[in-house]
């Protein structure tokens, strides 16, 4: 559904993938999102922000019989991963953002902070936080502690491997 450049199905009964459709070099066929699906859905980055992902995400939530999103958890500041927050926050409004916050690098107030070992609670399930620096400074992977579920963000790649760049 939506092939290379949306929204491409579901990762379990009540988990889609979406990709940013930003396809390129670092990032493949593009930034893997998650949508956990519930009475509180759960988004899990955003893409690059590029116009094709309202489109991808629309589609998403309508497959999964959802309407909105009520909270974006973000890996990491990297463009690709954070570049679609103000997309989002055009679109749902209410919806809560969240990330571990960058050192001197992200303006007081523009994402709720989230630390370490830290549960959200959605849903019925609870995702836990978990700090993962090497790639970006601000690295969080979110473990689906029912589900057994890691999201690893940049972490872990379906091939090659990871930069590590000067501030990672």
């Amino acid at each position: 559904r939506g092939g290379r450049r949306g929204w491409i199905g579901s990762v379990t009964k009540r988990i889609a993938r979406i990709l940013g459709c930003n396809p390129g070099l670092t990032t493949g066929p593009g930034t893997n999102t998650y949508l956990l699906a519930g009475d509180a859905p759960v988004l899990i980055d955003t893409g690059a922000g590029v116009p094709a992902y309202e489109a991808a995400l629309r589609a998403a939530l309508s497959e999964c019989g959802l309407n909105h999103v009520q909270t974006l958890l973000v890996t990491h500041g990297h463009q690709d991963h954070v570049g679609g927050v103000e997309q989002i926050r055009r679109i749902f409004p209410e919806a809560r953002v969240r990330k571990m916050p960058r050192p001197a690098a992200e303006p007081l107030g523009a994402f709720e902070p989230l630390q370490d070992g830290e549960k959200v609670m959605a849903n019925g399930f609870a995702i836990q936080a978990i700090f993962t620096p090497g790639h970006a400074v601000d690295h969080l992977c979110y473990y689906l502690e029912d589900d057994r579920i890691l999201f690893s963000g940049d972490l872990i790649l379906g091939t090659g491997t990871t930069v590590i760049p000067v501030d990672g």
